[in-house]
């Protein structure tokens, strides 16, 4: 008997410890957290950043060659100002990039919707025309942007 009395004030005596150490640990852990954690992203603490800003980072990201990271951050830019035309130019040739040329062509007609006096959309289109041998098509866009800057100089720059 007198062994057990000892082995069950071991073991009262090691729940206490753990659960001592338990909560040192829930109140380290709560202190880790980001006060931010859980909250919709518009209650976040912090610097909100702008459709150009997440336009500017895809571009770079585009130089690295990380087109789907940069995907990311046009789509981002996107749901914050879906009247960024940048946006959707750059994000559909990072579409291009990655073998997905229907987005790409979607994300071109949006960009040619929202700068309609842009010939770069045009010409973008165009050559996407002649890559399916819709000739007339191509033909079309080229003609719209030569149309919209008067020589061939000026609007591949």
């Amino acid at each position: 008997m007198k062994v057990f009395v000892a082995t069950m004030k071991q073991h009262e005596r090691a729940i206490h410890i753990l659960t001592g150490c338990f909560a040192i640990m829930l109140v380290f852990l709560w202190g880790c957290l980001d006060s931010s954690y859980g909250q919709p992203h518009s209650k976040r603490k912090g610097p909100r950043k702008t459709a150009a800003q997440y336009v500017d980072e895809g571009k770079k990201l585009l130089l690295k060659r990380r087109y789907s990271a940069a995907i990311y951050r046009f789509t981002l830019a996107i749901k914050k100002d879906a009247s960024f035309a940048d946006a959707y130019k750059f994000r559909g040739w990072a579409y291009d990039k990655i073998g997905a040329p229907l987005r790409a062509k979607r994300d071109l007609a949006h960009y040619i919707e929202l700068r309609p006096s842009d010939p770069k959309g045009y010409l973008i289109r165009a050559d996407y025309h002649n890559f399916e041998n819709n000739h007339k098509a191509a033909l079309e866009d080229y003609d719209k942007a030569l149309s919209l800057t008067g020589d061939w100089v000026n609007a591949r720059d």
